[in-house]
């Protein structure tokens, strides 16, 4: 969280025009089913999955952290407010929803995902990330989808 305070700080001050960032909370709800279903190193194997298929869709245009095995926190300093950061955060979504291969079983995977915005004016990183997940939480969003099957590996 630290880490996370110290990089929204910087972002925030290195931005005369306009002060604010926008904090996207990313959560996929598959990670835990399949911990469970399979084990935890299957669960790891797709959350190293998840983190390198956001990496690559952010690029440059926020940072990526990961504070839990399927929850993400990304952090995005061309977004201005929070209609853009909405917009930012349906287009990451789209990305990284679908199927990857765990062991030998495709898993697909749907992304939920809150919005806040960072101004500089608030500094607990916990307040803020707690109004992302009030976001979330408002916003529904679908849970995975039940299905997984076995991969066909050649």
């Amino acid at each position: 969280m630290e880490i996370l305070q110290r990089r929204l700080e910087q972002l925030v001050g290195a931005q005369r025009e306009s002060p604010a960032v926008v904090v996207l909370l990313l959560v996929v709800d598959r990670v835990h089913a399949v911990a469970a279903q399979y084990d935890v190193s299957a669960a790891q194997q797709l959350n190293g999955q998840l983190v390198a298929r956001l990496l690559r869709v952010v690029q440059g245009e926020g940072n990526v952290f990961c504070s839990a095995l399927g929850r993400f926190v990304v952090v995005l300093s061309g977004a201005p407010d929070e209609v853009r950061g909405r917009r930012d955060g349906e287009a990451i979504r789209a990305q990284l929803c679908g199927t990857y291969i765990v062991g030998t079983q495709f898993v697909r995977v749907d992304v939920r995902f809150g919005v806040a915005v960072y101004d500089g004016a608030e500094t607990a990183v916990e307040r803020l990330l707690a109004r992302a997940t009030e976001d979330l939480e408002t916003q529904g969003g679908r849970q995975d989808p039940p299905e997984s099957g076995r991969a066909e590996l050649d």
